[in-house]
Formats: C-alpha cells, structure tokens, sequence
C-alpha cells in the first residue's frame, strides 16, 4: 500500500490473491499507484512536471480537485489537521502515476 495503511496494503494483497487463483481473467491489466519519496509527496501540483516523465499519469482538472476535497470533508471525524494538509499539499490530489503489474 501507498502510505502503508492496512486497507492499502489489504487490497494489494486481494489483486494478488485474485490474480494468482484464477479468478479474474488472464488478460486483465492490473496497475498499482506509484509510491513516492516525501518530498514529492507532499509538493502537490509541482510533481507533475516529474509525473509527466512516467509512462501512465493522470492529472486531476480543477473540478476534480474541488470534488477530492469536498469529499474529504464529509469524512469529518477523520479529517485532523494533519489530514488537513494531506488535502492542500499531496500530490495524489492532483497528480497520479501508475505502474502496470504482472502477477504470476
């Protein structure tokens, strides 16, 4: 998982599982978030100059970014101070790069 919660890192190992009992199809593409070194976690929009450089990225519009975080703010008994600065600072509010993943 990318921030080593446990439902990240959970859901990681259903894709796995799934994959290697045959319960998906063969010719499913699966791919993973990208995990990233603090500093580029936290420069928000400036690491999409660095994202831009990896094969699969996507770059959330203005109104997506708007909807991110109105939906963090129903999650209200959640969203801490630190959380509050994930919302303003991440770069996974704007910028996502994905690696494909081939699990045998």
């Amino acid at each position: 998982g990318v921030s080593g919660h446990p439902n990240h890192i959970a859901t990681s190992k259903g894709v796995t599982y799934a994959c290697k009992n045959s319960l998906v199809s063969s010719d499913t593409l699966i791919y993973q978030l990208d995990s990233v070194n603090v500093i580029r976690k936290y420069s928000s929009f400036m690491d999409c100059f660095i994202s831009c450089t990896s094969k699969i990225y996507m770059i959330a519009s203005l109104r997506d970014i708007i909807n991110i975080q109105g939906a963090m703010k129903h999650h209200g008994s959640q969203l801490t101070w630190f959380r509050k600065l994930y919302v303003v600072f991440s770069r996974y509010m704007v910028v996502n790069s994905l690696r494909s993943v081939s699990v045998q």
